[in-house]
């Protein structure tokens, strides 16, 4: 008699699947220095683009002025860079792969708030 091993196939949870694919070496976190005149884009790290279809207004407001809103969220989480392509109607984000879905997630909470706020006034 010979025994099988026994595999479980289920869907990963993406914390589960961001363990198994995490090689601490590969990805140890970065120090960026965003203020240095050299720190352009490309950038040696995972890039990835976001669909922003939304009225200049929005924009203004969720990008912020000289572009506080992005840099908060680009230097909360770490990464390299966010820049708004306006003719391509994109955000485009440079950063660690295991970080792209959280940095998406806040982008569309600004776009949110900032369209709560202009339907309060």
């Amino acid at each position: 008699m010979t025994t099988e091993p026994t595999y479980f196939i289920h869907d990963l949870t993406e914390e589960e699947e961001n363990d198994l694919n995490y090689d601490y070496e590969f990805n140890k976190e970065r120090d960026w220095n965003w203020g240095d005149s050299s720190h352009k884009p490309p950038f040696d790290t995972d890039y990835s683009e976001m669909d922003v279809d939304e009225d200049d207004e929005v924009l203004r407001m969720v990008i912020g002025k000289k572009g506080c809103y992005l840099c908060r969220i680009t230097e909360g989480n770490n990464i390299a860079s966010i820049i708004h392509d306006k003719e391509r109607k994109k955000f485009v984000i440079w950063g660690e792969h295991h970080k792209m879905k959280r940095v998406k997630n806040e982008l569309q909470c600004r776009i949110k708030i900032v369209k709560e706020e202009l339907e309060m006034r």
